[in-house]
């Protein structure tokens, strides 16, 4: 409460001291107070008080709308920790239509500035988080027109279409969706250099689909990789090591080999 208060009172001197600025310094002016309004956000949304949080991420999208992916950042967490409040919502697609319209009447390119990709992104998400995962991938896929060597954006289309591909109201043919998740999987993974972390979501992928024997296949690979590069000490605090192996033992006690699951476990992870 004592910094809400100190922002609070620094706010009303700025304030009072704007009639007195030229043009110039009076929008240096607006861009602090809406960096002070995002502290108040910041402060209302760790006490949980989720309405003076809203009021004044608007405050900030309205004092500094050139450049307001911070606050639009906040106004997504409000969103999910609000169970998709419709009013957060509108709001959001607002700020993305007017960001939207601005940007193209100042440059034909805008759709390649990276605020309004963190736009796009925001709304992409909030579908996503409504289980609206064909219109996620529509707006995924608008944003990778612009960045098609993104192993990100393939990552993020991957996922959207396993989703689908899952969910249980699909009209399409399921495992079609499900070669063009594993599609954009596979592209994700050669982009990121075939790392262990990308292994595991290509893996993890084929295990929620399940297709087990390819599955258990990138699991032991991904276990024998990190063991040969690594200390027997960082092999057992690597996450990814572990996660594998876990898995993999689910995948040995599904096909009744409880023996080898339990090998895997002991090897592995050392609590």
């Amino acid at each position: 409460h004592r910094r809400a208060n100190v922002i609070q009172f620094m706010l009303s001197l700025i304030t009072e001291c704007a009639s007195s600025l030229n043009p110039t310094l009076l929008q240096l002016d607006a861009r602090v107070m809406a960096e002070f309004h995002l502290m108040l956000a910041n402060i209302y949304f760790n006490e949980q008080r989720f309405e003076a949080c809203y009021h004044q991420l608007i405050r900030t999208l309205e004092l500094y709308p050139d450049n307001n992916v911070n606050a639009m950042r906040y106004l997504y967490l409000l969103y999910r920790h609000l169970k998709h409040h419709p009013k957060v919502e509108k709001t959001l697609k607002r700020q993305l239509i007017r960001r939207q319209s601005s940007s193209s009447e100042e440059n034909e390119n805008a759709s390649l500035s990276s605020s309004f990709v963190w736009h796009q992104l925001i709304l992409g998400h909030t579908s996503f988080s409504k289980n609206s995962y064909d219109i996620a991938a529509g707006i995924y896929a608008q944003i990778m027109h612009q960045h098609p060597r993104s192993a990100f954006l393939q990552f993020l289309m991957a996922v959207t279409y396993l989703q689908h591909a899952t969910k249980r109201t699909t009209q399409s043919a399921k495992y079609m969706v499900a070669i063009q998740a594993m599609a954009f999987m596979k592209q994700y993974v050669q982009w990121s250099g075939n790392t262990v972390e990308s292994l595991y979501n290509f893996a993890r992928a084929f295990h929620l689909i399940g297709a087990y024997t390819p599955a258990q296949i990138l699991y032991d690979k991904i276990i024998r990789k990190i063991t040969a590069t690594h200390s027997v000490m960082q092999r057992h605090q690597h996450p990814v090591l572990r996660y594998c192996a876990y898995n993999l033992s689910h995948i040995y006690r599904r096909s009744g080999q409880e023996q080898l699951a339990v090998q895997v476990l002991m090897n592995n992870i050392v609590v």
